[in-house]
């Protein structure tokens, strides 16, 4: 996913769904498709687009703030998007739809279990390769890019599973402030009008630091 540049008066970004490639060998073709299956699209539509980081980004893009139309933290808008992956948005007609978004969370708790392991641990990143398939869905080659990543970006890994849980620590005390019958849409419009800032600021600005 691609956002829209923020000072431009679009609203359009980009959302790439790429196919293999059919000059490549069948077997790596049937990797590929192993590797990126089209019931984990709904999924990933949630995070990348709707209602997750294309409604976040767009709509910092508006705020009168220029603090938070360019100050985020990942905690926030990482967290934001995985939280995103568990609404009831229409996007799960199928029974494979939920289970990838079910895969998708515990993907985000493994994260967290192998940037602390690498960065802390002493974990190799061929032994953060071989816990990434042992526990998970997804071919060795997949696995191998996704450590090199979390080698490059310290801490940054964590940041999904983590902010989803600051985010519905938040919720549960903005629902036991203004009472059961709240509708979630009244917290979700406050809570994108802070921006990416951290969780914990926005906390304070809704009045509900503990």
């Amino acid at each position: 996913y691609e956002p829209p540049p923020i000072y431009l008066t679009g609203h359009s970004g980009r959302f790439y769904v790429t196919k293999p490639n059919s000059a490549l060998p069948p077997e790596i073709i049937a990797q590929q498709r192993r590797g990126h299956c089209r019931h984990a699209i709904p999924a990933m539509v949630a995070h990348e687009v709707y209602p997750g980081h294309h409604l976040q980004l767009v709509t910092m893009q508006e705020l009168g703030s220029e603090v938070r139309r360019h100050i985020w933290s990942p905690i926030t808008v990482e967290g934001w998007a995985v939280y995103c992956e568990q609404l009831e948005a229409g996007y799960y007609q199928t029974g494979e739809a939920r289970l990838f978004q079910l895969v998708n969370l515990l993907w985000r708790a493994i994260r967290i279990v192998l940037d602390i392991g690498l960065h802390t641990r002493g974990m190799t990143p061929a032994k953060a390769t071989d816990y990434m398939v042992q526990h998970l869905p997804i071919e060795r080659a997949n696995a191998e890019a996704e450590v090199r990543r979390y080698c490059a970006w310290p801490t940054y890994q964590l940041c999904y599973a983590v902010g989803r849980r600051e985010l519905l620590s938040l919720r549960e005390a903005y629902r036991r402030r203004h009472g059961n019958e709240i509708e979630f849409r009244q917290f979700h419009d406050e809570l994108v009008a802070y921006g990416g800032i951290p969780v914990s600021l926005a906390r304070w600005g809704m009045d509900l630091a503990e």
